[in-house]
């Protein structure tokens, strides 16, 4: 089910943003329809997004994280090569951070994260104007003022990792559990409220799954991270549209770990614009 990533990401973000300020606008206007604006036949269009992060608030070591992937009818969607094609998981400096492969687990394909150490160094920067325009700058530890409200730390480490694939139009968004890849193919899920901005036919769950996190630390070191695939159907009529589900999971921990923990789930479904 593997796909090649797909090209052209700066202009997808931009479709992306119209797309979800059509669908904004869609809240607003839901109930009506715009039967003057026919879909184009060669714009429809199918993907997956998988997004995966994690925020260290100190130093760790012997460090190993294991975060959900996809798994649908045929598998995940998502192998090695197409997600880690250096194995590796890298920072916004592009500095590798982790070690990272796709492993077998009991709780199904995962992605795993390993390093002897990540180390934090605190950041600082600078707020400067230049031609009206203000602007970031990294200074030096015996720059900051912290009194000085133009300048701020970054006490974190950030690290990342996202691919898009083709999928085959057109993806089931309105029950994606059973036919589509997701995180956890869970019955206990809870349905609750939806966050804004959804159209009217969104629905969403809440659950929890399996995260595994192992490191030492100091006792107040903060780790934060979360995974989230998502599926969507673009076309344009008069304008770029569609619907999308979305599958997303986080986990905060404080202090040395060595266990699987509970991620908080949230799954999205039949959210946007559709022609039926």
């Amino acid at each position: 089910m593997s796909s090649p990533p797909r090209s052209g990401r700066g202009a997808r973000i931009g479709r992306r943003s119209l797309l979800a300020l059509a669908l904004a606008v869609l809240t607003v206007t839901a109930g009506c329809t715009l039967p003057f604006f026919g879909p184009e036949p060669d714009s429809f269009d199918a993907t997956y997004d998988y997004r995966f992060g994690i925020d260290v608030y100190g130093n760790l070591t012997d460090v190993t994280v294991r975060a959900p992937l996809p798994v649908g009818p045929n598998g995940t969607p998502l192998d090695a090569e197409v997600l880690l094609p250096d194995g590796a998981v890298r920072d916004r400096d592009d500095q590798q951070v982790f070690d990272a492969r796709i492993v077998d687990t009991e709780f199904g394909p995962m992605l795993e994260l390993t390093a002897d150490r990540v180390e934090v160094v605190p950041r600082y920067f600078a707020t400067v104007e230049e031609d009206g325009v203000g602007r970031q700058v990294e200074i030096s530890a015996d720059e900051y003022d912290p009194e000085n409200p133009d300048h701020r730390t970054v006490d974190f480490r950030s690290a990342s990792v996202s691919v898009t694939i083709r999928g085959e139009y057109p993806i089931d968004t309105r029950t994606p559990v059973g036919s589509e890849p997701v995180f956890h193919n869970l019955s206990d899920r809870t349905v609750v409220e939806c966050p804004t901005p959804t159209t009217d036919g969104a629905t969403c769950y809440a659950y929890t799954g399996p995260y595994y996190v192992s490191y030492d630390a100091d006792p107040e070191t903060r780790v934060q991270t979360f995974a989230a695939f998502e599926g969507y159907n673009e076309w344009f009529a008069g304008g770029w549209t569609g619907n999308s589900y979305r599958d997303s999971v986080s986990v905060n921990v404080t202090g040395p770990q060595d266990s699987w923990v509970d991620a908080e789930g949230e799954l999205l479904t039949g959210n946007g614009n559709y022609r039926d």
